[in-house]
């Protein structure tokens, strides 16, 4: 089966050519609700869905029927009685997740519900050999295979973010220039005989959010989420839709100028990222001698972060650093884009405080205006290998374009 690279649609589309094409958009539909609310009952999923009740009920007995569903028992209703409710079953259906950064792969089982079943986190150098990379991350993904034992793996879906480029939909691997390019839709798809799903990480991780608590007064707007983790990425949303691979590539930086504290120009992807956030921290050293971070063998980005929230004054220039330039890339998205609201965090200081640093390093750059109708926010997620909104956010984008699909 050929790899998917489908553009991602986050509400289902309502122009449907035939009959068909509205009774799968009508069960995406309540299955993407179901889904996102964990417990819901038959009369809510009217109210939310606009649907008949009728219509409701010949979803839902459908999917009973087909075990991708269940009663639930009585719940509290909107009016504060006790109704019926339904969710998605468990170790029925489940979904693989895999990530591929510059410096790691995790790969886990998933469930209904997103959540994680099992997952592991692999860490490499891309020094090695990408192939003999791809060959371990082929190793672990039929491991997870066997791990699903009786669960049925609805699709596999592989975020990417790091040295990959995007033509025509297909990602490529093009570190190495002494090798030929790797492209990663053929490699996957040659792997396993369900749906491939690949796309940058963070359109996986901007669709997990989108369902959530967080986003709920976003959903009509213009929204940006940018999360830095192995380099800054970006992804958009607008009116309920996400532009899938946005900047035809995995990462928008990688070709911008900024300016340091000091004006002189360098290249963005050499500080916003997370190789380039520990480098120049190592290259403070002699600068701040007594730094806590300079007793460290090995830093981490969890590390600096700490560091940070302690007042240690390396920390505290790295990340008015990483505030100046980060807030120049977000100025050219304001300025193009003109979003409501802009998500920024993963491998961040997660304090308003960051955010206001940020917020003043824009107006180094640009008049107070700019920022009159924009919200810059924090994801506010903490992320661990199990938490990870990429590898969450592919399995719901699995789970809502193959779950309504399936056969009794």
């Amino acid at each position: 089966m050929a790899a998917n690279s489908r553009n991602i649609s986050v509400l289902p589309e309502n122009g449907g050519r035939n009959a068909s094409d509205i009774q799968a958009s009508n069960r995406q539909l309540i299955l993407r609700l179901i889904r996102q609310n964990a417990v819901i009952s038959r009369t809510e999923l009217t109210e939310r869905s606009g649907l008949k009740p009728a219509t409701i009920t010949l979803i839902a007995n459908e999917y009973l029927k087909k075990q991708v569903i269940e009663d639930c028992g009585l719940i509290s209703g909107n009016n504060g009685r006790r109704v019926k409710g339904v969710r998605m079953t468990e170790n029925v259906y489940c979904t693989i997740s895999i990530r591929i950064t510059h410096s790691y792969y995790a790969i886990g089982l998933y469930a209904l519900d997103t959540g994680c079943i099992t997952v592991e986190k692999t860490s490499f150098s891309l020094q090695s050999d990408f192939r003999r990379i791809l060959d371990d991350i082929a190793d672990s993904l039929q491991q997870h295979i066997l791990m699903a034992k009786q669960m049925r793996i609805l699709g596999v879906s592989v975020g990417v973010s790091g040295p990959f480029d995007l033509c025509n939909d297909r990602f490529y691997y093009t570190g190495d220039p002494s090798q030929s390019k790797i492209d990663l839709n053929d490699f996957f798809s040659h792997l396993v005989p369900y749906p491939v799903y690949l796309g940058k990480s963070s359109d996986h991780a901007a669709y997990w959010l989108y369902g959530g608590e967080l986003t709920r007064d976003m959903q009509q707007q213009t929204m940006l989420v940018a999360p830095l983790s192995g380099t800054l990425d970006v992804s958009i949303m607008s009116n309920g839709r996400l532009f899938h691979n946005t900047y035809s590539g995995p990462s928008f930086v990688d070709y911008l100028y900024v300016r340091d504290l000091h004006g002189k120009p360098f290249l963005a992807s050499s500080l916003l990222s997370m190789d380039g956030i520990i480098g120049h921290a190592q290259e403070l050293f002699e600068t701040y001698p007594d730094s806590s971070l300079c007793t460290l063998s090995q830093i981490r980005h969890r590390d600096l972060i700490r560091a940070y929230t302690e007042f240690d004054p390396l920390a505290r220039h790295l990340y008015e650093e990483v505030a100046n330039a980060l807030a120049q890339a977000l100025l050219v998205l304001i300025t193009i884009l003109a979003p409501q609201y802009i998500l920024i965090g993963d491998e961040l200081p997660p304090t308003e405080e960051f955010i206001d640093l940020v917020k003043q390093k824009i107006l180094l750059y640009a008049e107070p205006a700019v920022l009159d109708n924009v919200c810059i926010t924090l994801m506010g997620i903490e992320r661990t290998t199990r938490t990870d909104i990429s590898l969450r956010g592919g399995c719901a984008y699995v789970i809502d374009h193959e779950l309504y699909r399936v056969e009794a």
